[in-house]
């Protein structure tokens, strides 16, 4: 069904889906190729959602976040080294930022 550049084919339990443009939107699921791609799952943004993905190299599983952009990182809570909120942050480069409730 279509032409010979945008197309949906399938034979042998196989799909074949070529378009310029693609994209799929359901209650707990997004797929998007725009600004490099972008995978949604449980929720219809990137903060909302509990998993996400980026083509830009950043991640999240629940609050655990992922970021692959600057050396990469993994972060919950505080968002950086010298935040005070609490959480953990640590670097690709070996840094640490551990930060308790209240500061404490």
């Amino acid at each position: 069904m279509g032409g010979a550049t945008n197309f949906i084919s399938g034979s042998g339990g196989n799909i074949r889906i070529q378009s310029d443009t693609f994209a799929l939107s359901a209650s707990n699921m997004i797929l998007s190729s725009s600004n490099g791609g972008l995978v949604l799952l449980g929720g219809t943004t990137y903060t909302n959602a509990s998993a996400s993905f980026s083509g830009s190299g950043q991640g999240k599983f629940g609050n655990i976040n992922f970021d692959g952009r600057s050396g990469g990182s993994i972060f919950t809570g505080t968002t950086s080294l010298t935040s005070t909120t609490a959480g953990f942050f640590m670097s690709g480069s070996g840094e640490l930022n551990f930060v308790r409730a209240n500061n404490e």
